[in-house]
Protein backbone atom coordinates (compact mmCIF):
# COMPACT_ATOMS: atom_id res chain seq x y z
CA UNK A 1 0.00 0.00 0.00
CA UNK A 2 2.65 2.32 0.40
CA UNK A 3 4.11 1.90 -2.61
CA UNK A 4 1.18 3.03 -4.69
CA UNK A 5 1.03 6.03 -1.92
CA UNK A 6 4.75 7.17 -2.75
CA UNK A 7 3.53 7.10 -6.33
CA UNK A 8 0.42 8.97 -5.81
CA UNK A 9 2.49 11.68 -4.33
CA UNK A 10 5.57 11.84 -6.70
CA UNK A 11 2.75 12.10 -9.87
CA UNK A 12 1.08 15.13 -7.80
CA UNK A 13 4.25 16.56 -7.57
CA UNK A 14 5.00 16.36 -11.05
CA UNK A 15 1.26 17.45 -12.13
CA UNK A 16 1.93 20.66 -9.98
CA UNK A 17 5.26 21.31 -12.25
CA UNK A 18 3.61 21.14 -15.25
CA UNK A 19 2.92 24.97 -15.83
CA UNK A 20 6.53 26.07 -14.81
CA UNK A 21 8.06 23.36 -17.46
CA UNK A 22 5.65 25.06 -19.99
CA UNK A 23 6.80 28.30 -19.35
CA UNK A 24 9.99 27.10 -19.94
CA UNK A 25 9.27 25.69 -22.85
CA UNK A 26 7.45 28.74 -24.47
CA UNK A 27 10.20 31.48 -22.90
CA UNK A 28 13.60 29.65 -23.51
CA UNK A 29 14.68 32.81 -25.66
CA UNK A 30 13.93 35.17 -22.68
CA UNK A 31 15.50 32.40 -20.09
CA UNK A 32 18.56 32.71 -22.40
CA UNK A 33 18.71 36.00 -22.04
CA UNK A 34 18.25 36.33 -18.26
CA UNK A 35 21.10 33.37 -17.91
CA UNK A 36 23.43 35.55 -20.15
CA UNK A 37 22.90 38.52 -17.79
CA UNK A 38 23.21 36.49 -14.43
CA UNK A 39 26.82 34.77 -15.36
CA UNK A 40 27.68 38.02 -17.14
CA UNK A 41 27.40 39.73 -13.95
CA UNK A 42 28.90 36.94 -11.86
CA UNK A 43 31.65 37.09 -14.36
CA UNK A 44 32.14 40.60 -13.32
CA UNK A 45 31.96 40.72 -9.52
CA UNK A 46 35.72 41.04 -8.96
CA UNK A 47 36.23 43.02 -10.98
CA UNK A 48 33.65 45.68 -9.50
CA UNK A 49 34.78 44.53 -5.69
CA UNK A 50 38.62 45.40 -7.24
CA UNK A 51 37.92 48.49 -8.36
CA UNK A 52 35.81 49.90 -5.26
CA UNK A 53 38.70 49.31 -2.88
CA UNK A 54 40.96 51.15 -5.45
CA UNK A 55 38.25 54.20 -5.41
CA UNK A 56 38.31 54.02 -1.48
CA UNK A 57 42.36 54.36 -1.62
CA UNK A 58 42.20 57.20 -3.74
CA UNK A 59 39.94 59.14 -2.36
CA UNK A 60 40.78 58.93 0.43
CA UNK A 61 44.36 59.37 0.16
CA UNK A 62 43.34 62.60 -1.47
CA UNK A 63 41.35 63.56 0.95
CA UNK A 64 44.44 62.76 3.55
CA UNK A 65 46.84 64.60 1.86
CA UNK A 66 45.12 68.17 2.06
CA UNK A 67 45.16 67.54 6.31
CA UNK A 68 47.17 70.48 7.64
CA UNK A 69 48.52 68.52 11.19
CA UNK A 70 50.83 65.79 11.41
CA UNK A 71 48.69 63.81 14.33
CA UNK A 72 45.49 64.10 12.33
CA UNK A 73 46.76 62.43 9.22
CA UNK A 74 47.94 59.68 12.16
CA UNK A 75 44.40 59.27 12.82
CA UNK A 76 42.66 59.02 9.41
CA UNK A 77 45.19 56.83 8.06
CA UNK A 78 44.30 54.81 11.09
CA UNK A 79 40.67 55.08 10.29
CA UNK A 80 41.64 54.23 6.62
CA UNK A 81 43.03 51.18 7.82
CA UNK A 82 40.50 50.19 9.75
CA UNK A 83 37.97 50.73 6.99
CA UNK A 84 40.33 48.26 4.25
CA UNK A 85 40.16 45.70 7.25
CA UNK A 86 44.04 45.88 7.84
CA UNK A 87 44.73 45.40 12.01
CA UNK A 88 46.76 48.09 13.45
CA UNK A 89 47.70 49.70 9.96
CA UNK A 90 49.67 53.24 9.77
CA UNK A 91 50.68 54.82 6.81
CA UNK A 92 53.20 52.53 5.56
CA UNK A 93 50.62 49.68 5.68
CA UNK A 94 47.48 51.50 4.21
CA UNK A 95 50.13 53.05 1.37
CA UNK A 96 51.55 49.46 0.37
CA UNK A 97 47.92 48.06 0.53
CA UNK A 98 46.84 50.71 -2.19
CA UNK A 99 49.68 51.01 -3.86
CA UNK A 100 50.31 47.09 -4.46
CA UNK A 101 46.17 45.90 -4.09
CA UNK A 102 44.97 42.82 -6.38
CA UNK A 103 42.26 40.69 -6.00
CA UNK A 104 43.06 37.63 -3.81
CA UNK A 105 41.36 35.92 -6.10
CA UNK A 106 44.25 35.45 -8.26
CA UNK A 107 47.73 34.01 -7.08
CA UNK A 108 51.13 34.94 -9.14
Amino acid sequence: MENSDDKNEILEIIDNLKPIFKLIQNNNKFLFYILSILFFSWYLNPIIKESRIKNICAFNIARISQTESPSARGIEYEKLANKLGLVNGGYRDVDRFCQFYKSSEESY
